[in-house]
Parts: structure tokens; C-alpha cells; sequence
């Protein structure tokens, strides 16, 4: 996983490139990163942008990490938006009703 973005701007935006499995081996470790660059952003002005690119894999686990990190955001105000979903990956989100919780590149 890698991390980009710079916290001393006045809307902060942090870039996590998810896993290429986001999935039960996986899950812990992206949702314990994603959690700690939310922390770090400045209350109510930052975005957490998720980027999928290179995952070709999510299961259960992994939808799981991305909903709680979604609620996470929520509670510290801060949105979270992901990046480069493939066709699958917008289909089960659609499938599984958790499209609208995301804003989507």
C-alpha cells in the first residue's frame, strides 16, 4: 500500500492505494492505515481518496474495510472517494447497495 498527499494544505487530501487482494489477509492492515491518515487529516476538511487501480480482488472482508472506513471518515467529516474501479468493482458496489455511500471517481 502507498500513501500520497500533503496535510499542510487548507483542504486536505490523502491518496491510499488499496491492496491488490482487499480481502480477509488484507483487510486489517489497509483499514488500520486508512483509519490512521483519517486521524491525521484536519477535522471536517479532509478526503480520503481510495485508490483501486491495481486491486483485482475484494471480498467480503475487504467490502467490509471499506464501509468501516467510510463510516470512520463520517464521524470526523471528512469524505471519502474512490478512485479507478474497474467494472466489477462498480457492479458490486451497485449490487450490494453500497455505491451511494462513496463519492466515485
Amino acid at each position: 500500500m502507498h500513501v500520497e498527499g500533503d496535510l499542510d494544505t487548507e483542504r486536505s487530501d490523502r491518496v491510499l492505494e488499496a491492496p491488490e487482494p482487499l480481502d480477509l489477509d488484507t483487510r486489517s492492515g489497509f483499514r488500520d492505515l486508512a483509519f490512521d491518515l483519517l486521524a491525521a487529516l484536519r477535522p471536517g476538511t479532509g478526503r480520503l481518496v481510495i485508490d483501486l487501480g491495481a486491486t483485482s480482488n475484494v471480498d467480503s472482508a475487504g467490502l467490509a474495510a471499506l464501509v468501516q472506513v467510510q463510516r470512520r471518515a463520517g464521524e470526523l467529516g471528512h469524505v471519502v472517494r474512490l478512485r479507478r474501479l474497474d467494472d466489477e468493482m462498480r457492479s458490486l458496489l451497485i449490487v450490494t447497495n453500497l455505491w451511494s455511500l462513496f463519492e466515485v471517481e
